[in-house]
């Protein structure tokens, strides 16, 4: 029997908390588990030291480190450990020295927006991803918008990116709980529903703004997400704001069930790389309001209601128009396309392609 040549994929991100980019790499790894097969390759997740990660695979290995973690596992034992061999970054972050692997770089914001950022985290990603662009052999990023900004800051990246965008469908699979109306003491529609991280570009500042200058004291707007200082600068903190929410540690079943009660989901942000949160909502049944940036109009442009991010009286007028309608259908529209498994499938193809190298 002729041995398989191994593939390695960076399993970091399956120790870390799941925010958008995590989604992303647990997603599109539990399909590719399913689904590849091969006589030539076989697939192996590498993890550094750690707590073990909370995910079943069937068919593909998982080697876990008995030293090293975090950025210096990445950096200097995952190269070494892969040295003749592919590997395959999911989330964004990678090992600087190594040519040969795929890396995923999920959007251009530290480029584009990076006043939400700290320094330290400016200076090592940027020159990171202009390090890797003109070494690596594939890149891949979730949305055309975010292939157009990459390619304008990295131009060496023209000829190896393609978009492999988010996908839907693990907000099916998930049993929602209603436990979280108990701990949070609000009714079942009865709230606007915004969830990210406290980066100013989620720009939560204008939901209070409009509360503060419109008639809106009697709703009530629920913020799922958590503040993170070591990547973020905050501009937004709890306050006086009874009807401003902060809701931390809220897991997918709840998630899911705030989704399925909410009067509708409202995405404020200024920049996305792709927008996870309103196709999550979308594939409930529920209403979208999001800021009019091109990442999310290219899957909710039929679905969503659309308002200028800057514009704060445009903001306040599409939300009662939204509050008031039944009309709004969010059951078919171009977020239907976005699936997992189409984006695996793409990652597939390019280990079968790049794996002999």
């Amino acid at each position: 029997m002729v041995k398989k040549k191994p593939i390695y994929i960076n399993g970091k991100f399956l120790l870390q908390k799941i925010t958008g980019v995590q989604r992303y790499g647990n997603e599109i790894l539990k399909i590719i588990d399913e689904k590849y097969t091969s006589d030539n390759y076989k697939l192996i997740v590498l993890i550094p030291k750690g707590v073990c990660p909370n995910i079943k695979l069937k068919n593909i290995e998982i080697k876990q480190s008995n030293f090293l973690k975090g950025f210096f596992w990445e950096q200097f034992y995952l190269p070494l450990k892969t040295l003749r061999s592919l590997l395959i970054n999911f989330t964004g972050s990678c090992p600087l020295i190594k040519v040969n692997q795929i890396v995923t770089i999920h959007d251009a914001v530290t480029f584009d927006s990076p006043l939400g950022y700290t320094k330290l985290y400016l200076i090592w990603y940027n020159n990171l991803f202009k390090f890797i662009s003109k070494r690596v052999v594939k890149v891949v990023t979730v949305s055309k918008f975010s292939m157009s900004r990459l390619i304008y800051h990295l131009p060496h990246l023209k000829d190896k990116i393609e978009v492999a965008a988010n996908g839907y469908n693990h907000m099916l699979e998930i049993k929602h709980d209603d436990s979280i109306f108990d701990r949070a003491k609000f009714n079942k529609n009865s709230f606007f529903l915004l969830i990210g991280s406290r980066n100013p570009n989620k720009n939560f500042k204008l939901i209070k703004k409009l509360i503060n200058n419109y008639d809106c004291r009697e709703d009530t707007f629920i913020v799922v997400g958590s503040k993170n200082n070591l990547v973020f600068k905050s501009d937004c903190s709890n306050d006086d704001l009874e009807n401003f929410i902060f809701l931390e540690n809220v897991n997918d079943s709840q998630l899911k069930s705030l989704f399925m009660n909410a009067k509708a989901f409202i995405f404020p942000s200024i920049y996305e790389g792709f927008g996870l949160p309103v196709i999550e909502a979308l594939s409930l049944n529920c209403k979208v309001l999001s800021s009019d940036i091109s990442s999310v109009q290219e899957f909710a442009y039929d679905t969503a209601v659309f308002f200028s991010s800057n514009n704060i009286n445009d903001l306040y007028s599409k939300l009662k128009s939204i509050n008031k309608s039944n009309e709004i259908d969010v059951t078919k529209g171009k977020w239907q396309e976005f699936t997992w498994t189409k984006s695996a499938s793409k990652f597939i193809k390019y280990i079968n392609k790049l794996g002999y190298r």
